[in-house]
């Protein structure tokens, strides 16, 4: 349906770490937020195996962050007992209002899965939302950045065009700042927790199984001109479960579409509509429209069958799709 790839970053504790380089000092991770890997394949079937084989493994017995248990062992807790699988549709972070296309995608992501009987409930962005970027960068930065510009010095490595003006060595953080940032952390953290909880519109609180919304505000760009990484960023610093699950290829149709006349939140904002406004939209043609899809920490297993309905749902749908768009 679509030549995107399918990608996983489990919860830390999850899928072993140790031994792999992340470009910080060594033990600074522990200070601010650990880094994880996970699958990029071709096929959600691929990325369930990964993660089969890993747990299968017992790699807690070789890395002390890791949390014991199978695949087969860990509780998917989504959509049982005839209950239908309840989904958040989370269309904006609220720092940088998605382009046509991707507000597009998440539309159509959303009538997918009601028409397989998924429940979908639309979630307003959190007001967290709009600390967590800041409170991010100033995580990945505890120790200023250094260790990482020392190595690139060291082997005559230049930052690319994208990074060169973003990225400065900055001072270590002192032990009370760091304190606060993990404070501050702490207390969204604590916030985020109502996500999960939410009104079906109708008075009735509900579960909500899995999140799903924007990888980016925008398509696929031309190489060394990424946008803001706040949609994935925010779910970084609260350490979920994430995945990328591409839809559609992006058609001549969705070139078109044009942004309404809303104001701009701010600078990021104003960047990201330049990727529409003041680019040749043909570089998108043809590129993965994809959406990222959430679940609470360390439940991979509820992230992965989330993913499968949306993979699952999306198929279908363009199974009946007339064939001209």
């Amino acid at each position: 349906m679509c030549n995107g790839l399918y990608g996983i970053k489990p919860s830390d504790g999850r899928v072993p770490y140790a031994g792999q380089e992340s470009g910080h000092l060594p033990g600074i991770s522990a200070l601010g937020v650990e880094a994880s890997a996970g699958p990029i394949a071709r096929s959600l079937r691929d990325c369930e195996l990964f993660l089969k084989t890993i747990a299968a493994a017992r790699p807690w017995e070789h890395d002390p962050k890791v949390v014991p248990g199978t695949w087969d062992t860990m509780t998917a807790a989504i959509g049982t007992s005839g209950t239908p699988l309840t989904i958040g549709i989370l269309r904006t972070d609220g720092l940088m209002t998605p382009l046509p296309p991707i507000a597009k995608i998440i539309d159509e992501v959303a009538t997918s899965l009601t028409s397989s009987g998924v429940k979908v409930i639309s979630i307003p962005t959190p007001a967290s939302f709009k600390k967590m970027q800041s409170l991010a960068n100033a995580i990945f930065s505890l120790e200023g950045g250094n260790h990482m510009f020392d190595n690139l010095e060291k082997y005559g490595e230049p930052l690319t065009t994208w990074l060169a003006p973003r990225l400065k060595r900055k001072k270590p953080k002192t032990l009370d700042q760091a304190r606060d940032i993990h404070d501050q952390r702490q207390e969204i953290r604590t916030e985020m927790l109502g996500l999960w909880r939410r009104s079906d519109g109708n008075g009735n609180m509900v579960d909500i199984d899995a999140i799903v919304c924007p990888v980016a505000p925008h398509p696929v760009p031309p190489i060394d001109s990424w946008g803001g990484v706040s949609y994935t960023s925010s779910f970084v610093l609260l350490d979920y479960a994430a995945g990328t699950v591409p839809c559609r290829p992006m058609n001549e149709a969705d070139l078109r579409d044009e942004i309404g006349t809303t104001e701009t939140i701010g600078s990021w904002d104003k960047a990201n509509r330049a990727l529409w406004e003041k680019t040749d939209r043909k570089v998108y043609l043809g590129s993965p429209l994809c959406v990222q899809v959430v679940a609470p920490r360390l439940q991979e297993k509820r992230l992965y069958r989330a993913m499968e309905a949306v993979d699952q749902a999306m198929k279908q749908t363009s199974q009946t799709r007339p064939s001209k768009l």
